[in-house]
């Protein structure tokens, strides 16, 4: 009888130490199924598009005077390739829009500040995509070009 124990239990030691290793196999993705799931995976993600417009330049104006200048680039994405063309198409027009949107936003400044239009993405991403029929521009970035660049301590004091 003891024999006939030590076999079973010998088996079922082999066979745990059999499901820890392929459990170990499976859990480190090297198993070829687990390897291609998740390569299908990356491959099904959504292809993300973006558009760069030239930049434009926005003023502030007061009693007919330039106050302040910045220099803005947009960028567009979408989720469609065909898009692009509809969005070369309308480009002069959403240019306008986001134009007189930042311009207006712009005139409530003082004089030195600096304007940061990336404040108004929302209500800028609503403006452009009321432009379509089908909302097609997914997100937009706004970017002040002709921002101020921050001097380190090292280019204050060298310049003195």
């Amino acid at each position: 009888m003891k024999p006939v124990l030590f076999v079973a239990w010998t088996l079922v030691g082999l066979g745990t130490l059999g499901a820890g290793a392929s459990y170990y196999k499976f859990a480190t993705y090297t198993d070829s199924y687990q390897i291609e799931q998740k390569t299908t995976a990356d491959k099904k993600r959504a292809a993300v598009y973006a558009y760069v417009s030239e930049p434009f330049q926005v003023q502030q104006i007061k009693n007919g005077k330039v106050k302040n200048k910045s220099l803005i680039k947009v960028t567009l994405t979408y989720k469609k390739q065909g898009d692009l063309s509809k969005i070369k198409k309308m480009e002069p027009r959403i240019r306008d829009a986001i134009y007189t949107e930042l311009h207006k936003q712009m005139s409530y400044l003082d004089k030195g500040v600096v304007f940061k239009p990336e404040r108004y993405r929302k209500k800028l991403l609503a403006m452009v995509n009321a432009q379509f029929p089908k909302p097609l521009v997914t997100s937009l970035q706004v970017v002040n070009v002709s921002a101020p660049k921050k001097s380190t301590k090292r280019q204050t004091a060298s310049k003195k």
